[in-house]
């Protein structure tokens, strides 16, 4: 995030949600001598750092003052890819539009009907120099029918000229009390593929477009409901790594997997 983030966060990486309505209770903070706006109540209750992998849980209530209460899931494999997984539940109904954001400076050619490859071309900290090498990240949803992805550019909030883009995936509709709304995605760096942006296959294909629909042909939410999300990624010398997430703790059977873990995550090369 950008310097210019530290005054208000509604826009930043996590979960967007917006009063269409204009009916939602407003829970402000009753502080007068802190700069917040809203009070939130925020717990940890889960965080768990082992070798392959960190897992993590926040909870938030009152979530920038909403009636509702957010608990956003962090498994991180490291040095491979972050799944993150946001499940808000309201306590009263309401016209909402929400959907997780992630803030950026391009998105390519290569995107998808619910993914796309983002880039960073400059840096974002003033007059500090970034020394990790640059890389592309894919971010992949959990595909649904009554979502869709949007690339918003936001260049007219000053806040954002660092960081003009918007990538969200979005649900729209009135809220229920009670009823878990889950969104979740995968987050996967890979080598940027911009060098070969002219280059052209037959029929006028760009070579990075085809790099990028192969790294996310690879990735498949093969389960997501608000109980559970379990995902499959393939890659190249027959490796295939999965991820679950089932808070219940109740029996999991999607293709060759089968656990009852809260979380797992499972490392296999040729089938070992």
């Amino acid at each position: 995030c950008s310097v210019n983030s530290k005054g208000l966060t509604d826009w930043l990486n996590m979960l967007k949600v917006e009063d269409l309505s204009g009916t939602a209770s407003v829970i402000t903070n009753p502080n007068p001598d802190t700069v917040d706006a809203y009070y939130m109540d925020v717990t940890v209750p889960a965080f768990a750092d082992l070798k392959a992998a960190t897992y993590a849980a926040v909870d938030v209530r009152d979530y920038n003052g909403f009636p509702m209460t957010l608990r956003r899931e962090f498994f991180f494999i490291k040095n491979r890819f972050v799944v993150v997984r946001d499940t808000a539940t309201f306590r009263e109904a309401f016209l909402a539009r929400l959907g997780p954001t992630w803030a950026t400076q391009n998105v390519g050619m290569q995107v998808g009907p619910h993914w796309a490859n983002t880039y960073l071309s400059a840096q974002v900290s003033f007059n500090q120099k970034m020394k990790q090498p640059p890389m592309d990240l894919l971010v992949y949803h959990a595909p649904k029918s009554d979502r869709r992805l949007q690339i918003l550019d936001e260049t007219a909030d000053v806040r954002r000229l660092d960081m003009p883009l918007s990538l969200r995936y979005v649900w729209q509709g009135v809220v229920q009390p009670g009823q878990p709304y889950a969104f979740t995605h995968l987050m996967m760096p890979d080598i940027p593929r911009r060098k070969s942006f002219f280059n052209t296959m037959p029929g006028g294909v760009s070579l990075q477009e085809v790099a990028g629909q192969y790294i996310a042909a690879g990735v498949t939410a093969l389960l997501d409901t608000p109980e559970r999300s379990v995902w499959r990624v393939r890659s190249a010398g027959n490796r295939e790594e999965w991820v679950v997430l089932n808070a219940t703790g109740a029996a999991v059977d999607t293709d060759s997997l089968r656990t009852d873990a809260r979380q797992a995550y499972v490392d296999t090369v040729n089938g070992k």
